[in-house]
C-alpha cells in the first residue's frame, strides 16, 4: 500500500472505527453533581461537554486536515513514479514540485501548480474522477490547519469558484464580515468526502 492510501486509511479509521467507539465511551461517563456545578451546564455525561465545547468539531477537523495531507501524498507519489523518482530526496532536486501538490484549485493556474506539473508528465489531473471532492478537500483543510475554522472572503470566494454556491446566503452569515464566523458544516460531509477520496486515489495512474 503507497503512503498515499496509508495515510487516507488511518483518517478513515479515525472517523468510521475510532470515532464512534470515542463517542460511546464518552457518554458511558456520567458527570458527578460537582463536575456539572464545575463545568457550569447541566451536561448529563462526558461527551455532552465535549460536543457542547466543541470538541467534536475539532476532532472533526483533524480528520478532514489528514484528508489533505493524504490527497497530497497521493499526488506527490503519482508525480514521483511518473518522472521516476525513486525517492524523497531524487523529488527534492525537482524545483518545481515545491508545494504543488496542494495547488490542485481550478485558480491555480501558474507554471508550478499541480495541474501544470502533470501536464509535464503526461497526466490530465482534471480529469480524474472524484477531483472535485479532492479540491473541496484541500479547500476545507486550509481553513482548518490555518484558521481553526474561522471563515475570510478568501473562503467564501473560492468555495463559489469551486461550487458555483454562495454559502453567504446560509443564515449563519448574517453578521459576517462583522463578526467571526467559525464554520464547521464541511464537517458533516467527512464520510462522503473520505469514500470518493477512496476513488480519487484509486485511480491515479
Amino acid at each position: 500500500m503507497s503512503t498515499g492510501n496509508s495515510s487516507l486509511e488511518r483518517a478513515a479509521e479515525a472517523h468510521f472505527f475510532l470515532r464512534p467507539m470515542l463517542i460511546s465511551a464518552l457518554r458511558q461517563h456520567i458527570l458527578t453533581d460537582d463536575a456539572r456545578a464545575y463545568l457550569g451546564k447541566n451536561y448529563k455525561n462526558y461527551f455532552e461537554y465535549w460536543q457542547g465545547s466543541f470538541s467534536q468539531d475539532f476532532f472533526d477537523m483533524t480528520t478532514m486536515i489528514r484528508l489533505g495531507v493524504a490527497t497530497e501524498t497521493a499526488l506527490r507519489e503519482c508525480y514521483m513514479k511518473a518522472k521516476g523518482h525513486s525517492t524523497f530526496q531524487d523529488l527534492k532536486s525537482d524545483s518545481r514540485y515545491v508545494g504543488a501538490f496542494q495547488r490542485i484549485q481550478p485558480w491555480h493556474t501558474g507554471p508550478n501548480d499541480a495541474a501544470r506539473i502533470f501536464e509535464g508528465a503526461g497526466i490530465e489531473i482534471g480529469t480524474i474522477p472524484s477531483i472535485l471532492d479532492a479540491q473541496k478537500v484541500m479547500l476545507h483543510r486550509h481553513l482548518y490547519a490555518h484558521s481553526a475554522g474561522a471563515v475570510d472572503t478568501r473562503y467564501v470566494k473560492n468555495w463559489k469558484c469551486l461550487t458555483g454556491e454562495d454559502i453567504l446566503g446560509d443564515l449563519r452569515f448574517e453578521k459576517f464580515p462583522e463578526s467571526d464566523l467559525y464554520w464547521f458544516e464541511p464537517l458533516q460531509s467527512l464520510s462522503t468526502l473520505i469514500e470518493s477520496l477512496r476513488k480519487f486515489v484509486t485511480a491515479l495512474p
